[in-house]
């Protein structure tokens, strides 16, 4: 593994753990769960487009 392959992996464990995520499958389903939220809200014609 070279070094850019070893920053991308620790900034996704990081993210992990950040959002309280077991593995990176279980990011990934953190990330696309709020991005689908954000969309309905915006379809809705709320704005929570900003950091909490």
């Amino acid at each position: 593994m070279d070094e850019y392959q070893r920053k991308i992996t620790k900034l996704l464990d990081e993210a992990a753990d950040d959002l309280g995520a077991d593995d990176f499958d279980e990011l990934l389903d953190t990330i696309t769960d709020e991005i689908i939220e954000r969309q309905d809200m915006s379809e809705d014609g709320a704005d929570d487009f900003d950091d909490e």
